[in-house]
């Protein structure tokens, strides 16, 4: 199927930041990658890449689109905005995604009267998502959920734009693969941002030191972006540098080379979007050992079928899981090929390129009227108290806006 002819759905620009590797740039890759497919025009805009890695991610950017506009990175927050508005507006692509950065969203305000769709993607089931989503809603034309429990809750906060809210479940890429468990050392794996900021790393330690004392044979292996120090010296002080290791982030063939030398993928986050490395591994084969992380991982991830969820944050429990699974091979090959099985059958490309495709159509036929409030601060900090903060708080007491 291609749109190459089609003028009405031809060009979409992604906003994507390219300071690290992790859920929203694979996401963003795929998506590029399978409209191109369609024959959509993908451009990306990115802030200027400052180290090696941030420069193999523009990289991959140019290789999966059209091209990559860049900003630079130390511009002034209300220039990064404006430039990024500058760019749509002289570009004037068909749909444009922001992503989940509140920059790209302020951007969109003064867009109000363009012909541009705003594509809102909602990449995690927590609070400051939803705030940002609700109050960028009247600049928003369409939302995209890839999970179905995020997609539940956009729909309770913002109901009266139910019809334009969009489930789009995730594209995972899956290979054939040769993991095999018989026995012996389970090696795990988590990979992602390296961060207790959601993510809580410091967990998958304080796990190593309970399999450790449970005398489970293991090996943990982190993969991803992040500081490194504080957590490499509580392994030294815990006698778990032989246990536990880091690797720098991977993407593509790399990350799935790795990934097969591996068993069982971790994930202890305090709350995901849907959490896309979890998937890609559970698609290769690895069975899932994890938090609930508010539930949005329950749709793939079934307790004792394509691995074990775990209430709360019960490390304990979670240890004991993991050693019974070291202990009987026989489950571990179960839990893998139904893990695969059900990855491969619920996020296939064609479903999700589809699904941006039929929703991308769907858009302009919409009766939504677009438009942002003249005196509403296009951006407000949360962090230090401000004039614009004062002036979003009096807008709301006086009904101006929500």
């Amino acid at each position: 199927m291609t749109l190459a002819n089609n003028r009405s759905v031809k060009a979409v620009c992604i906003f994507c930041d390219c300071k690290n590797r992790g859920g929203v740039l694979s996401y963003s890759l795929h998506l590029s990658k399978g409209l191109k497919s369609l024959g959509y025009t993908v451009t990306f805009i990115s802030y200027t890449p400052e180290t090696p890695a941030m420069h193999e991610i523009v990289a991959d950017m140019e290789s999966n689109s059209s091209g990559v506009h860049l900003i630079s990175r130390s511009l002034p927050l209300f220039e990064k905005i404006g430039a990024i508005r500058q760019y749509i507006q002289q570009t004037s692509p068909h749909f444009f995604i922001p992503n989940y950065k509140i920059d790209s969203y302020a951007a969109c305000c003064g867009l109000k009267h363009s012909a541009v769709k705003i594509i809102g993607v909602c990449h995690s089931d927590n609070k400051d998502e939803y705030f940002t989503l609700s109050r960028y809603a009247s600049v928003i034309d369409a939302f995209v959920c890839p999970a179905e429990k995020s997609f539940s809750t956009l729909n309770t906060k913002l109901n009266h734009r139910s019809k334009d809210i969009y489930h789009i479940p995730h594209c995972i890429e899956t290979t054939d693969s040769n993991v095999k468990f018989e026995g012996g050392q389970l090696k795990l794996v988590y990979h992602g941002r390296i961060t207790d900021v959601a993510k809580r790393v410091s967990l998958l330690l304080t796990l190593a030191m309970r399999l450790k004392v449970n005398q489970v044979p293991f090996k943990l292996t982190l993969i991803g972006d992040g500081d490194t120090k504080g957590y490499l010296a509580f392994l030294k002080k815990n006698d778990l540098l032989d246990y536990v290791e880091f690797k720098d982030a991977m993407s593509g063939p790399a990350l799935f080379e790795e990934l097969t030398h591996h068993h069982v993928e971790l994930l202890v986050s305090e709350y995901e979007g849907f959490c896309l490395s979890l998937a890609e591994s559970m698609g290769l084969g690895l069975p899932g050992v994890a938090l609930e992380c508010g539930g949005v991982i329950n749709e793939y991830l079934i307790d004792g079928v394509t691995g074990y969820l775990i209430e709360g944050s019960d490390i304990n429990r979670m240890a004991e899981q993991l050693s019974l699974i070291q202990s009987n091979p026989e489950l571990w090959k179960t839990l893998s090929n139904q893990a695969a099985e059900s990855i491969k059958e619920k996020y296939s490309k064609e479903k999700f390129i589809n699904g941006y495709h039929n929703a991308f159509v769907a858009i302009p036929k919409g009766d939504f009227t677009k438009g942002w409030p003249l005196c509403r601060p296009s951006y407000i900090n949360h962090i230090r108290f401000s004039f614009r903060d004062l002036v979003e708080y009096a807008g709301k007491k006086l009904g101006m806006w929500s």
